[in-house]
């Protein structure tokens, strides 16, 4: 606030002059100059406006990715296995003894006893005729009678014998033999595969980021107020 109050008129001259120059530089229109005990007061008000920031967030969730495998049991059972063999009866029967009664012999019997036969065939007809030689030679000693006794003993050499054939009965024998007995005892296996629990995890994040920068506008207005003094 300017006034003439304790100035002198040359100190008063130039301040209006300094003034009004202000007024002509700021724009404001030429005025007449100030009167003698008048003052002009000049107030300025200040206006602030305040704007805040805005910020922007971009976020990213965290992630669990599980991967579940379930676990397997596996049972293999064997089943006990019993064998059973029975007992068994072998049952012989030798008909040799009979057959031979029978005359009735195998190939190689066959030969052995028709060859014994001959033998002893052969070794009697020896024996017999050696036995009619020695009467012969009697009779050419003049003993009559041996004629009628070879003719007798020949009218009587057929002999006829009687029996029951076969004389011998077949051989029965047996022979037990015994059943065997074999047991395989059964089992169980089992094999075990635990499962698994594999897990990844994507961290999440927070990025910042200004959507509105904040800001500060100050404004000055000024009022003149015309005071006579």
């Amino acid at each position: 606030m300017l006034g003439k109050v304790g100035l002198g008129e040359e100190v008063w001259t130039q301040a209006e002059e300094a003034f009004r120059w202000w007024r002509i530089r700021n724009g404001y229109p030429r005025s007449q100059g100030l009167n003698k005990g008048e003052a002009e007061m000049v107030e300025y008000w200040l206006w602030i406006d305040q704007v805040w920031g805005k910020i922007g967030l971009d976020l990213a969730f965290p992630l669990l990715k599980l991967s579940i495998s379930q676990q397997v049991f596996e049972l293999e059972v064997r089943m006990p296995r019993l064998e059973l063999t029975p007992d068994r009866v072998e049952l012989s029967v030798d008909y040799r003894a009979c057959w031979s009664d029978l005359k009735i012999y195998g190939p190689l019997e066959f030969g052995h006893v028709h060859a014994a036969q001959a033998k002893e065939a052969v070794l009697e007809a020896i024996a017999q005729t050696a036995a009619e030689g020695d009467r012969l030679a009697a009779v050419e000693a003049g003993e009559m009678d041996a004629f009628s006794e070879i003719a007798q003993e020949k009218a009587l050499e057929e002999r006829v014998e009687v029996g029951l054939v076969p004389l011998h009965l077949p051989e029965i024998s047996f022979q037990v033999i015994r059943g065997e007995k074999r047991f395989e005892s059964g089992g169980v296996e089992s094999e075990f595969c635990p499962g698994q629990v594999k897990g990844e995890l994507s961290w999440g994040r927070v990025g910042v980021f200004w959507l509105e920068e904040p800001d500060i506008h100050i404004r000055a207005v000024r009022r003149r107020v015309d005071v006579v003094v």
